[in-house]
């Protein structure tokens, strides 16, 4: 088994599975249960979730063989918490998040530090795609201080910095950063570090530097073969407006990738490259299908720029809609996609000043009174508004409009 952790941490998955497959038709429970760990993170990093799946009923079968009084055998242990994982991003969010809160809760109660981080970094990663940065956040902090195992650490001060950033808090991020660049980097370069470091470049104004950084990693995902990770930089690639350059780390290996949110961060940036709204549009379904209300927002504000410029605003102003329903169930503050929303709605300024007051809750006297207009210039700006939106009331603004 040595091999396939040597494979592993030397940033190739794809040799890391072959090597653990052979050890899983072991007859000691013991070593399926190491071989299992194994090849869970490589199928993981490679973007084969269903596959581990499969080794289900092969790793139940090792792990009730291990002695339960060994609570420190910690890959007999770390096999639930990552099939849960993979269960989760393969398209059962909800029950996945449910079984991974169960496992920090009997971690913490067992003080069981190892397990209790990966189980905890685990569900900080499905709670941000479910747009829970906060919660998100609580959990990667608690890891990244631990003492446990280096690797969870690195996880855990990535996801820190990375979850901080969407929540915009200049204390939050200073401190995250501060944590990720005392956390000691050795081992295996991890894909979730330039992730966060390419964002924290993007949040101070350095998108060139950001970019720079998201091009070298996805070049290393690409030649070992770790294409969920691929999928991830893709996916901030073209969060950050980049689209053109994320297209071109699409390739035939997306077909390969199993899992319900990689495909649609592959898409996405097909769809965006391509300039294509209705793609775009379903991207955004595929993200709210699959539990990702943040990616489905951004996606539907890119959708809504197309039908804008294409000179259809009904659409334009239906996927809007979209977009603001979706952001509901997002905590975080609004991204760089989100944005665009704002920037593309086309209204004066008096237009668009009058309906974030209106979002805001004010009556037409109320805003004139504080415009120092009268009110039938309220009326009759508000008319506009309408008309240009798509929209019929005070409500559907509302619904539409940020205050």
């Amino acid at each position: 088994m040595d091999g396939a952790v040597a494979e592993m941490m030397g940033g190739r998955p794809q040799d890391s599975w072959q090597i653990a497959r052979s050890v899983l038709q072991s007859e000691d429970p013991e070593l399926v249960a190491m071989a299992g760990s194994a090849a869970l993170v490589a199928l993981l990093s490679i973007g084969r979730p269903l596959d581990c799946l499969e080794l289900v009923p092969r790793l139940g079968w090792a792990r009730s063989h291990v002695q339960e009084s060994d609570v420190l055998h910690y890959d007999a242990l770390n096999l639930s918490v990552l099939t849960a994982y993979a269960r989760g991003i393969s398209g059962d969010i909800q029950e996945a998040t449910h079984e991974l809160r169960g496992m920090v809760r009997q971690a913490a109660a067992a003080r069981n530090t190892p397990l209790a981080d990966r189980a905890g970094v685990m569900l900080a990663r499905l709670l941000f795609d479910q747009g829970e940065v906060s919660e998100a956040h609580r959990l990667f902090v608690a890891a990244s201080e631990s003492d446990g195992m280096l690797i969870m650490r690195q996880l855990a001060c990535a996801g820190a910095l990375f979850s901080s950033l969407h929540l915009d808090d200049a204390e939050l991020i200073e401190s995250a950063a501060a944590r990720l660049t005392e956390c000691p980097q050795e081992g295996l370069h991890r894909v979730e570090i330039d992730l966060a470091s390419a964002m924290l470049e993007a949040h101070r104004g350095r998108v060139g530097t950001a970019m720079k950084v998201l091009k070298e990693a996805a070049n290393r995902a690409k030649r070992t073969g770790a294409y969920a990770e691929l999928a991830d930089v893709v996916h901030l690639m073209t969060r950050l407006d980049n689209a053109d350059c994320a297209v071109e780390f699409c390739g035939p290996w997306v077909d390969d990738v199993q899992g319900t949110l990689d495909r649609a961060r592959f898409a996405f940036a097909g769809a965006v490259a391509s300039g294509n709204a209705d793609h775009v549009a379903r991207c955004a379904e595929d993200f709210t299908a699959a539990g990702a209300p943040l990616y489905a927002a951004e996606a539907w504000a890119v959708a809504s720029r197309m039908f804008r410029k294409a000179g259809e605003p009904r659409r334009a102003t239906a996927t809007a809609r979209r977009c603001a329903e979706a952001r509901k169930t997002y905590d975080g503050t609004p991204t760089l996609l989100l944005q665009i929303i704002e920037d593309t709605l086309p209204l004066s300024r008096r237009e668009r000043e009058i309906a974030r007051q209106v979002a805001g809750g004010l009556s037409n006297k109320e805003i004139a009174e504080r415009l120092v207009i009268s009110v039938r210039t309220v009326d009759n700006h508000l008319y506009r508004v309408y008309r240009k939106l798509g929209v019929r009331n005070r409500r559907a603004l509302k619904a539409l409009v940020q205050p």
